[in-house]
């Protein structure tokens, strides 16, 4: 077995070199990071024929009322995004099949060549409830459709702009989703 004494202080060298920590520099690009609202929520602050929970910290208003449908914004300035809430009355199963099916081509129309997750529960109330969730750049990432016993939600999550990428906005979506995927959980 040969031995190399004068190899071994370049093997030391090299060694201590994969140890050190490189230095920090400042990126040439980086995302602005966004601070998040609190995930408390509560009912809606007037009353709707269905259990409504709403993230505490966004600003939510009744658009319109009918015998027929409540339409509901709930508005989240610092994410630049508001989701457009739905409840339609569904009295028959004719007219539970005709909303369902408008609801669903909307949601399909909304992702256009997005790719997206889907994530499928029903609450205590059995609201059947899906939940789409786009993977790349979309102004609509986050959609709801639940089927109740007399109501069917529908609910659109839309940003102000195109993000240039889904990395950018990723926190957002992600707490987009997780207040439509509470409001869906506690429907009755």
């Amino acid at each position: 077995m040969k031995r190399y004494p004068a190899a071994m202080p370049l093997i030391a060298l090299a060694l201590t070199g994969c140890l050190k920590k490189p230095d920090a520099v400042p990126r040439p690009r980086a995302f602005v990071r966004i601070d998040l609202y609190d995930t408390a929520t509560v009912c809606t602050p007037f009353p709707t024929p269905v259990v409504l929970r709403v993230n505490k910290s966004a600003d939510c208003r009744l658009v319109r009322a009918t015998a027929e449908g409540y339409w509901i914004d709930i508005a989240y300035p610092a994410y630049h995004a508001t989701v457009h809430l739905t409840l339609s009355r569904a009295a028959d199963s004719l007219r539970r099949e005709e909303i369902m099916a408008n609801r669903s081509e909307r949601m399909a129309l909304n992702l256009g060549d997005s790719p997206a997750s889907r994530f499928d529960l029903v609450s205590p109330g059995n609201f059947q409830s899906t939940i789409l969730s786009a993977s790349g750049p979309s102004l609509t990432p986050v959609q709801l459709l639940s089927a109740g016993p007399k109501w069917i939600v529908s609910a659109t999550a839309t940003l102000d702009h195109l993000p240039t990428s889904a990395d950018s906005v990723a926190p957002v979506v992600e707490a987009l989703r997780n207040d439509l995927l509470t409001a869906a959980k506690n429907l009755r």
